[in-house]
């Protein structure tokens, strides 16, 4: 997370992935981290949301993943759940 977008009247915190896998408490922590700072420098997020192409861990499962990230206050997205009813699957 770089720096929050501004979408409506809140601001939302986007890290993007195109994998994660069982590196994962090493972006939970990263997540963490860069939310402290921007706290500290413009007041923080509404929303943080991590973007993943894919969960590829082993050592969870993708359910369990999410959950850990949830119980953070992080919202995971995955990049197949935005492309329902795109033109990508046709």
């Amino acid at each position: 997370i770089v720096d929050c977008l501004r979408v409506f009247d809140r601001r939302i915190g986007v890290e993007c992935k195109p994998s994660v896998g069982d590196d994962f408490p090493a972006v939970l922590r990263q997540m963490d981290t860069q939310s402290r700072n921007m706290r500290l420098r413009n007041g923080g997020c509404d929303l943080r949301v991590l973007y993943v192409g894919e969960y590829v861990g082993t050592s969870v499962p993708q359910d369990r993943f999410v959950k850990m990230f949830e119980a953070s206050d992080i919202t995971v997205i995955f990049e197949d759940e935005l492309m329902v009813g795109s033109d990508a699957e046709k």
